[in-house]
Order: C-alpha cells, then structure tokens, then sequence
C-alpha cells in the first residue's frame, strides 16, 4: 500500500512538473468546446456535401432527387453516372456520403418489388457522418411503413393525371365494371385490349410497345385510350404504336412511318402531316 501511494504521488508530482501534459490536459476540452461551438454555432449542421447518383431517370427517381435537395442539412451534388474511382470522387468533394438510386427503381417500386437505394457512409469525419446518416434515414423514411407511404403517395401524385383516364378505361360501360372479377379469358375482345393496357401501366414501363391497340373497340373507348397515351407522353413517356387505324393514329403521334410488305416508304414528323395527307390517302387507301 505504501508503495501505491509513492508511486501516486510520484506520478502527480511529474503530470505537474510537465507543462506540455499540463498544456494538452486543460488546453484540449478547450479546444474540442471551441470546435463544436462553432460547428453548432447556428444550433444545426448545414450543406454536408453528398454525392447523389441517379441510375434510374425517371421522374419518381427525380421525386426522390428532388427531397434530398430540399433538406437543408445536405447539400447534393448530381451524378448521373457512378463517378470512377468513387472512393477518390468522395476523397475530392469532401462528401460525408454516398446515395445511389439504382435503375428501374420506379418500375420495381411500381410493381411493389421495393428496391433498395445504396448508402454510403463517410466515417472519416465522425460528426458530419452521424448528421449526413441521420438526414439521409429521414429523406428515405427506412421505417418500411413509412417508407410504403412515402412511395405510394409519390406515385399517386406523379399518376395523378391519368388516373381518370384510366378509370374510363376500366369502367366506360357498364357491363365491364359489373365483370371485374371475372377471368380474363371470359372477356371479350375489346375488354380483353383494355386489359392488357391496364396491366402494361402497372409495370412502370417507359416504353410501350403497341400493336393495333383499338383493334376491336367502340369509338368511346377508342378516345378513352387516346387520352391515356396522350398524358403518358407528356409524363416522358416512349409510345411504339403499330396501327392501321389512321385517323386515331393521326391524333396521338408526333412521328410517323408508313410500312409496305415490311419496307418503311414514308417517315415523317407529324408537322408534315397535312403537306402528306394524298400520298398517304393513296397509299393507304383512306
């Protein structure tokens, strides 16, 4: 016991004598004070830089885009392709982290398949790191419920503007609402083509392939469909329409190509549709 207390008082006695220990001992917590206060000195951390990189294009990724770039605590800096090498990208920009929003993320999140988005963290700088994380989990909502509230209100407002036109579609007569839950192979020929635009929206496809899509339908349901391709262009969609119904043709397309025994012999934009309307007459025969 005396020994410990020697060797205390010995070790006091030099902590004491030193003044570099001395210096670092109170100087440090000063320091660190100084340091934090002016990091907090607003009482938030702001613009942390975070490298955003967007695979996927379309305007649900945009959505997502657009919530991280209202957050005041991140500052995002677009990439539209992944930065090689990505870790010296990060070394350069001083990022705290790293999102990536894979492709097809809104056609996966369409079909309710959830795609994951990739983090990130930056954990050199262990302040800016924890506040970048939890800005980050507050943007991408990772409690899963919230999260399915999140993408499902985005998606009821980027579809917002066809959803009436997709209604007329599904229940423009009355007899094809009262057959709802029947099979498809029990619906007729033209219930059978609003079917199948029905389930080509619920993909999230970005490119629709059509062929002879009024094939067999009444004028109603014609011009219902009509509308729907119109808004999806405006929504940036691509439409590949193969139709020998010229006058519905005519009002949807800003391109078109005449095909004869599979050789293209007209192609021309929809500006130049009036200039070509006898060839066409001659060549069609309408």
């Amino acid at each position: 016991m005396k020994q410990l207390r020697y060797l205390l008082r010995r070790e006091f006695r030099l902590f004491f004598t030193n003044k570099t220990m001395l210096s670092v001992f109170f100087m440090a917590p000063a320091f660190y004070a100084l340091l934090i206060g002016f990091t907090y000195k607003k009482g938030k951390v702001e613009n942390i830089p975070v490298i955003l990189i967007n695979h996927d294009k379309t305007p649900l990724s945009d959505q997502v885009t657009q919530m991280f770039e209202d957050n005041h605590t991140i500052k995002v800096l677009n990439y539209i392709d992944e930065p090689a090498p990505l870790k010296d990208e990060v070394i350069k920009t001083e990022a705290a982290a790293v999102v990536i929003i894979p492709e097809r993320f809104e056609a996966l999140t369409l079909q309710k398949k959830y795609p994951e988005i990739t983090v990130y963290i930056n954990t050199s700088n262990v302040l800016t790191a924890n506040f970048a994380t939890k800005a980050i989990q507050q943007i991408l909502a990772i409690d899963a419920t919230d999260r399915d509230a999140k993408q499902t209100a985005a998606l009821k407002a980027y579809y917002s503007g066809i959803a009436p036109e997709l209604e007329n579609l599904r229940y423009q007569r009355e007899n094809l609402k009262e057959r709802r839950n029947s099979p498809g192979t029990k619906l007729s020929g033209g219930e059978q083509q609003m079917l199948a635009m029905a389930r080509i929206l619920r993909t999230g496809a970005r490119c629709l392939l059509l062929d002879e899509p009024t094939e067999g339908l009444d004028p109603v349901i014609i011009e219902a469909i009509g509308n729907v391709l119109r808004e999806l262009k405006k929504r940036g969609m691509t439409v590949v329409l193969v139709e020998q119904n010229f006058r519905f043709a005519s009002r949807v397309a800003d391109r078109f190509y005449v095909m004869d025994h599979g050789v293209i012999t007209h192609g021309f934009p929809v500006g130049e549709l009036d200039a070509r309307m006898d060839s066409l007459h001659e060549t069609l025969g309408v």
